[in-house]
């Protein structure tokens, strides 16, 4: 299947498309008010923005931090941690 990626990558790596392993995928939620009403500092919750993801890693320099209260509103949209084996 390595032949099938745009990417060029490792043999070894499992290519797959996003929506075999993700439950839901969308784009475009954030809290009213934008930089402006995220926090200074991480308490609970961080929002991962896309300028945070690329094709070969994810960056976590410019993670914006939110309130309980903002991530419940984005409850929806929460990343979850992968239920393997």
């Amino acid at each position: 299947m390595a032949s099938d990626s745009p990417v060029a990558h490792p043999s070894e790596w499992h290519v797959v498309q996003l929506g075999d392993i993700a439950l839901k995928i969308g784009s475009g939620a954030t809290p009213r008010g934008g930089e402006e009403a995220y926090l200074p500092q991480r308490f609970n919750f961080a929002l991962v923005r896309s300028q945070n993801v690329f094709d070969r890693h994810f960056d976590t320099s410019g993670l914006a931090f939110i309130s309980d209260e903002q991530a419940e509103s984005l409850k929806g949209v929460a990343l979850q941690r992968e239920i393997c084996c």
